[in-house]
């Protein structure tokens, strides 16, 4: 019985310490104008050192592709990538969502994989998930994740759960699109507002020309939305001509800037994302000057909301320990 009760207590921190504010906060942005396309994504993740980045050529009827796979859980877990058609996507972690779309097939193989091997467009992954669903559909009924896709003609989507349980759609309107861990179709269910998506429209929706849309400007929205203890990565495409800049555990300084055929060129292979070539980051002209991007005071908010939220959660705990042993004695 005292095993079971202090069991129990031990749960009720664990939760307590989890439930605060979600750790995994990616944030993903875009922005086209004209011809000129970029996408720039963080990953927040508190296991920096267990990302690979992954280079698989083209094969038969499928597409080459690049992309970042988390090592430490005992599945492929692809979390972004691009492919040699220039298309790019990548997964947010949202609030659990009933879906009701056991009518359609589960996807035959890894989603992840299927988009960046078969789709050329945002157009063929909007038909994708039309024809298909998740595995979690089935098994549990409900959706924690959501995708944003982005292709080389700038077009971009997010897809996720509709308020109906069917799949649902958001195009990118106008020349930016910002996504992060709220389901934009039903905002109401958590993690809304979100600082970062504010942070990241705020400073998009200056973008005049497409001079504006440079590396550096995207390099610094980036640094402004990730999180100095959880970001992990942060990688910039252009998915026009294949190349990419890889930035390593928050440090915006310096970065490993790699193409994707030339990479392709040198067969199957793969990289920890930490040993990477960095080398010191060269800032282009942008018409996004130090003026326009100031660092907000609140930046830091969240992640100590996770640390002052775990806190609460390890002294609520304690107390629920206290008070069952002294129940016990």
């Amino acid at each position: 019985m005292k095993g079971r009760v202090l069991g129990s207590s031990l749960a009720i921190v664990i939760v307590l310490c989890t439930v605060s504010v979600p750790v995994e906060a990616c944030t993903g942005i875009t922005a086209s104008y004209g011809e000129r396309v970029l996408v720039g994504l963080n990953e927040d993740w508190p296991s920096h050192n267990n990302f690979n980045v992954r280079f698989v050529p083209p094969r038969e009827d499928r597409f080459g592709y690049v992309v970042f796979c988390a090592t430490e859980l005992p599945y492929d877990d692809l979390r972004a990538g691009m492919n040699t058609e220039g298309l790019i996507v990548d997964t947010f972690l949202i609030p659990l969502t009933p879906m009701n779309e056991t009518d359609k097939q589960v996807f035959p193989r890894n989603v992840m994989a299927m988009i960046l091997e078969d789709c050329s467009d945002s157009g063929d992954v909007v038909s994708l998930f039309e024809q298909y669903t998740l595995w979690s559909t089935h098994s549990t009924g409900v959706w924690d994740i959501q995708f944003f896709v982005v292709d080389k003609d700038g077009d971009s989507v997010i897809i996720s759960p509709g308020s109906d349980g069917r799949i649902a759609f958001t195009s990118k309107e106008g020349i930016y699109q910002v996504v992060t861990n709220f389901n934009p179709v039903m905002p109401e269910l958590g993690w809304y507002p979100c600082e970062r998506y504010n942070l990241g429209v705020g400073r998009l929706h200056r973008i005049e020309s497409p001079e504006n849309i440079t590396v550096d400007s995207f390099r610094r929205i980036l640094q402004w939305t990730g999180r100095e203890r959880l970001t992990a990565y942060s990688v910039i495409f252009d998915p026009e001509v294949g190349d990419m800049w890889v930035f390593y555990n928050y440090d915006f300084e310096k970065c490993a800037e790699l193409n994707l055929l030339d990479e392709l060129e040198d067969g199957a292979h793969s990289e920890k994302t930490s040993m990477l070539n960095m080398e010191a980051f060269v800032a282009s002209e942008t018409q996004f000057t130090s003026s326009t991007f100031t660092i907000s005071t609140d930046s830091g908010n969240e992640v100590a909301m996770v640390i002052v939220g775990g806190a609460i959660g390890v002294g609520i705990g304690f107390v629920v320990l206290f008070v069952a042993k002294r129940k016990i004695r």
